[in-house]
């Protein structure tokens, strides 16, 4: 099985992301620089990634794009958009190693179904949401019923991707 990864909420080309999420960055090419190389330092080139929404700011030009993805590291990209991501042809036409599914969605890993979606899901008892869009307002929440709800974004896991075992550990409360 390849390594597989998850995480969200970039904002790749979004100047007020940096003041309004507080991020230790002095501007957007400082974050783009600093978050690339966190961004492989973490993800092997052969692993799936899944793209929990908001890579970029919508106004990002497909070129721009092109580019950023051709520096991340990644074998494949499954992306959930987001509410700020261009739409989903676009995304899907600007590298063949990219798929987008409109969220929610359910994948099977390690004998259990993630539940997969930019916003935090509501009403789904004892199961488990990744998720992002919440930026820093939680790193993980417990539901009275048993749901797991687990923020995959950057500005809770140091600006990097979380490894399958990373939300393994996460979901086991350790």
């Amino acid at each position: 099985m390849r390594p597989t990864f998850f995480t969200s909420d970039h904002h790749f080309g979004h100047a007020n992301i940096i003041e309004y999420c507080k991020r230790p960055f002095a501007g957007v090419s400082d974050m783009h620089v600093q978050m690339v190389r966190w961004w492989n330092a973490t993800v092997p080139k052969d692993s799936r990634v899944y793209y929990l929404g908001d890579l970029t700011l919508g106004k990002v030009q497909p070129f721009e794009l092109r580019t950023l993805l051709a520096w991340l590291n990644f074998g494949q990209m499954i992306i959930v958009p987001g509410n700020h991501d261009m739409s989903p042809p676009k995304l899907e036409a600007v590298d063949s190693r990219v798929v987008v599914m409109k969220g929610p969605i359910c994948i099977p890993l390690n004998g259990r179904c993630y539940w997969l979606s930019h916003e935090p899901m509501e009403h789904f008892p004892g199961q488990v949401n990744l998720h992002g869009h919440v930026h820093n307002h939680y790193e993980r929440a417990v539901g009275e019923d048993g749901s797991l709800w687990i923020n995959v974004g950057v500005d809770v896991r140091d600006y990097r991707p979380m490894s399958l075992k990373q939300v393994e550990k996460i979901r086991r409360g350790k």
